[in-house]
């Protein structure tokens, strides 16, 4: 039983790290998550405002076909690393500074939600799109998805070496209590070792003091018999006992 139980407190350290290890990496797995679904968020609301300004300023040159402002417009947001795409209510491409062909984008999410409630935004084929609809138009900015994933891989980066550094730590806790866990059977094996010398050295002694007692009582009483035989023999005796003893 007792090496039963020395047995299972010496697993103890291990079920110790494997839980904390587990709870690093269930922690870590939500933390990305969770900066992840932050940075989205945080990425549409930026560009849906940018989008909604956008819209603002070219419907004007929208209105006159003013393809000029277009252009130029296109070309600033393109320098920002944004794509501007213009479509009519009903899907048809009127502006767009990716060269694509003029096909109908109706069935974009975005470009559906703007043309029923004025605005919409989704995230599909590796880039984030904002739409806002400004008169019988529809304009749309986009952004590459890895725009934001740069940000997001380096805080990725900088959570897995916290968790890299809590790993280590975690390591380094559990071979202290490795090594506390051998320090101390280590400890309990010298104590038994101590405790059955000391019932042995018991043993001994109380075989000791049985044998003299033993052995004195045996040679006390024939000694003292000779003793009281010469004492009798060294006293003076009448003559009759003389011949007796």
């Amino acid at each position: 039983m007792k090496l039963l139980k020395e047995g299972i407190f010496a697993f103890v350290p291990c079920i110790v790290a494997a839980a904390a290890f587990g709870m690093i990496v269930r922690t870590l797995w939500q933390e990305t998550a969770s900066f992840k679904a932050a940075a989205e968020r945080n990425a549409l609301m930026e560009l849906a405002d940018k989008t909604a300004l956008a819209a603002t300023a070219l419907r004007p040159a929208l209105e006159k076909s003013d393809f000029k402002t277009l252009h130029d417009f296109g070309n600033a947001r393109r320098a920002e690393g944004m794509r501007l795409s213009i479509v009519s209510d009903k899907g048809g491409l009127v502006y767009d500074t990716a060269s694509v062909k003029g096909d109908n984008r109706s069935g974009r999410p975005e470009i559906r939600d703007a043309a029923t409630l004025g605005k919409g935004s989704s995230i599909r084929a590796g880039s984030i799109y904002s739409a806002r609809k400004t008169g019988q138009w529809i304009v749309r900015l986009s952004i590459p998805y890895k725009k934001i994933g740069e940000g997001m891989a380096k805080a990725e980066r900088n959570i897995y070496l916290a968790g890299a550094a809590g790993a280590a730590g975690l390591l380094a806790v559990f071979l202290f209590l490795a090594r506390l866990v051998g320090r101390n059977r280590a400890l309990l094996q010298e104590r038994a070792q101590r405790t059955r010398l000391l019932e042995e050295m018991k043993r001994v002694e109380e075989f000791r003091k049985t044998f003299i007692s033993d052995i004195t009582h045996e040679i006390k009483t024939p000694v003292t018999g000779i003793l009281g035989v010469a004492d009798l023999l060294e006293s003076p005796v009448q003559e009759r006992d003389r011949a007796t003893l």
